[in-house]
């Protein structure tokens, strides 16, 4: 018997442009190839819907299985699954399931980014997130989530 074959398709400009580095590959194809599954290509695409689908289409027909990694969040370069649609001839639809548990993840998300320590207080008379002041250490600076936080 003929192991499986696959293939791996990475999206994002970023990784096109070389501002981040992939790690997800080495990990998905070791995984791949631990479960018996022969990995033959990976592919790097733009967020471009039309460049996702045209990789979708080139990896379908050459591997039993394309494992895409890249474009499922929330903004507007994430176009992986309208790719997928796209490719399958098929519309979106909203699956009711799945959008209450995002919100349900992303409603604890905003919850515990607007916690702040109970001994200070958010400085945000000048200017937005300008960090939190403590008083007891003012030439301490911490920065935590991409907030500039004082305290």
């Amino acid at each position: 018997m003929t192991a499986p074959s696959a293939a791996i398709l990475l999206t994002g400009n970023e990784l096109l442009r070389g501002v981040i580095s992939d790690r997800n590959a080495s990990f998905l194809a070791a995984d791949l190839e631990l479960r018996g599954v022969r990995v033959r290509r990976t592919l790097v695409v733009g967020d471009d819907v039309e460049d996702i689908a045209g990789g979708l289409r080139e990896l379908a027909a050459s591997a039993d299985l394309v494992v895409t990694s890249g474009g499922l969040g929330p903004t507007h370069d994430d176009r992986t699954v309208e790719a997928i649609a796209r490719v399958a001839g098929v519309g979106l639809v909203l699956d009711q399931g799945v959008l209450d548990t995002v919100t349900r993840w992303t409603d604890e998300i905003s919850t515990r980014q607007g916690l702040d320590p109970a001994m200070g207080t958010r400085n945000n008379a000048t200017e937005l997130w300008t960090g939190i002041d403590y008083g007891n250490y003012p030439n301490a600076r911490v920065i935590l989530f991409g907030l500039n936080m004082t305290f």
